[in-house]
C-alpha cells in the first residue's frame, strides 16, 4: 500500500512539472508603428533600421539555440527545459514588421539606405 501511494504522489509530481514546463512565456513584441516615429530624420530612421537587422539576426540565431536545447529536451526527455514559446521568431517577425514601416517612412522622406 506504502508503495502505491508513493508512486501516485511521484505521478502526479512528474505530471505538474510536464505540464508546467509546456506552459509558454508571454511573449511582447516592438510595436510596428511608435510615438514619434513620423519625426525621425533620415539618420535616425536609418540607425533604428541598422539596428533592428543586427537585433533580428541575433533573435535568429538565439532560436536555433533554443531549437537545439528543444531537440536535445525532448530525445532525453527533459520537458522542463523545453521551451514552446518560440519568443525569438515573434519579436525577430516583429522587428521586421517594424523596418517595413521604417523603410516606407524613409522612402517618403527621401532618405537613402543605411
Amino acid at each position: 500500500m506504502a508503495w502505491s501511494k508513493s508512486f501516485c504522489v511521484l505521478s502526479a509530481t512528474a505530471a505538474i512539472l510536464c505540464v508546467a514546463a509546456c506552459a509558454a512565456r508571454e511573449v511582447t513584441p516592438v510595436a510596428m508603428s511608435q510615438a514619434g516615429d513620423e519625426q525621425l530624420n533620415c539618420t535616425q530612421l536609418n540607425n533604428q533600421l541598422a539596428a533592428n537587422a543586427r537585433d533580428v539576426r541575433e533573435l535568429l540565431k538565439q532560436d536555433k539555440a533554443v531549437e537545439r536545447t528543444n531537440v536535445v529536451a525532448g530525445v532525453l526527455p527533459l520537458p522542463m527545459l523545453m521551451d514552446f514559446s518560440n519568443e525569438e521568431q515573434v519579436k525577430a517577425r516583429a522587428l521586421l514588421d517594424r523596418n517595413e514601416k521604417l523603410n516606407y517612412l524613409a522612402k517618403t522622406k527621401g532618405c537613402g539606405g543605411p
